[in-house]
């Protein structure tokens, strides 16, 4: 990987659906030039996919939540497998150390406790 590679990758991380013409212009290659570091780029498996950023706010999820997930080993790795499940969960690291797990998740505003009592 030299510098026109990582050029690419860090236009691709800004805008995934610029054009080759558009990252051509950006890193000073051609457009067939860039089109052909791209393929080698996916096919060594350096870009793994494209993804979509989606304003979460505007589907009605105005909240950000931070979990953190302290687990015994009895039944860890079924607990994490199921949690991933979880549609609300939109990101389920394993880590070192305690905690264990760390989540973030998107509550559906309805299912959110409004008192102690809830």
């Amino acid at each position: 990987m030299d510098k026109y590679d990582r050029l690419i990758l860090s236009a691709l991380l800004e805008n995934g659906r610029a054009s080759f013409a558009e990252l051509a212009r950006k890193v000073n290659l051609s457009a067939p030039a860039v089109a052909e570091r791209v393929s080698k780029l996916e096919s060594s498996g350096v870009i793994t996919g494209y993804q979509a950023k989606v304003d979460l706010d505007k589907l009605g999820l105005p909240i950000r939540c931070v979990i953190e997930l302290r687990l015994n080993q009895h039944g860890k790795q079924q607990t994490y497998d199921e949690l991933v499940q979880i549609p609300q969960i939109t990101e389920c690291h394993r880590v070192t150390g305690d905690p264990c797990v760390i989540m973030q998740a998107y509550p559906i505003p309805h299912t959110i406790p409004t008192s102690a009592d809830d």
